[in-house]
């Protein structure tokens, strides 16, 4: 099979995978616990601003993060997305013997890639439609959001912290475009993490560490600024837009980009590298 045609069967295998999520319960599953821990946050805002007869920038996700408990179930719902990877059924058996080895553990990979920014985007959309009609199309941070900043006592039931600090450095689209992509590649990183473990391991070995991964944030958030360099460490972490904007232990969007990009590439080649030991017989008791 020349390099082409085994790329093309990648990235259809890849797309199969994505329209079979839409017939699991699990999958819904995790959209609905998203939604419900979105809306946990927003619902604080939206309140004010239908008290105040305002309309809310669309701009709010960067901020969707930056409460540790939310960022938690959301990675959460992630982790239960790609528990089970590699994903082989007897259905997929078939598609590895007619494509080969090496082409169904690429589609695996581009199939954690395109779920994992279709996940980080739906919750994008989610963080403006649930202002719904309460919506200002604006390319600014916009006045509800300011006055969150400034004051974020005016009303009960607000889960995210609105950082001063952060709306003055990041212009909104920056800011989304930034936590966008930080989210996507942490998601990346744990679907690697999770297929990786899993080759070697019995499957909730590559869960419960990606879990581990996760908590690290809620323990970075939690103990304050005696463990600030734990952030460096903390991929979950660097979805808080105020780690960018601190005045002390910032960090880098370079560093948090760059330091994701390269683990992912290499957790990529280790799984195709890997695939190329495993026998059919080892792969029908993944």
């Amino acid at each position: 099979m020349d390099k082409n045609k085994s790329l093309v069967n990648s990235w259809n295998i890849a797309f199969s995978g994505i329209k079979k999520n839409f017939t699991s319960i699990r999958f819904y599953t995790v959209l609905l616990v998203a939604a419900i821990f979105s809306w946990s946050q927003i619902r604080g805002i939206r309140e004010y601003a239908s008290s105040q007869g305002l309309g809310v920038s669309c701009w709010y996700y960067p901020f969707l993060f930056s409460v540790s408990i939310c960022a938690l179930f959301l990675y959460f719902g992630l982790v239960l997305l790609f528990c089970n990877a590699p994903f082989v059924d007897g259905q997929q058996m078939f598609v590895i013997l007619r494509s080969g080895k090496k082409t169904w553990f690429r589609g695996q990979i581009f199939y954690i890639i395109l779920s994992s920014i279709g996940y980080f985007t739906y919750i994008f959309i989610l963080s403006i439609i649930m202002y719904l009609p309460h919506v200002g199309m604006t390319g600014k941070w916009g006045t509800v959001l300011w006055e969150f900043a400034r004051n974020p006592g005016i009303t009960t039931g607000l889960g995210a912290t609105i950082n001063a600090r952060a709306l003055s450095i990041f212009s909104p689209i920056k800011a989304c475009l930034l936590i966008w992509l930080v989210n996507v590649l942490a998601g990346c990183f744990l679907g690697f993490l999770i297929f990786y473990i899993n080759l070697y391991k019995n499957r909730t070995y590559g869960s419960a560490i990606a879990l581990m991964v996760v908590l690290i944030s809620n323990i970075e958030k939690a103990a304050g600024d005696s463990m600030n360099k734990l952030v460096y460490i903390s991929p979950v972490s660097w979805t808080d837009l105020y780690i960018y904007a601190r005045k002390q232990e910032t960090i880098s969007p370079f560093y948090t980009v760059g330091v994701l990009i390269a683990v992912n590439i290499v957790l990529a080649l280790l799984i195709i590298r890997r695939s190329r030991k495993y026998s059919i017989e080892a792969m029908e008791d993944l």
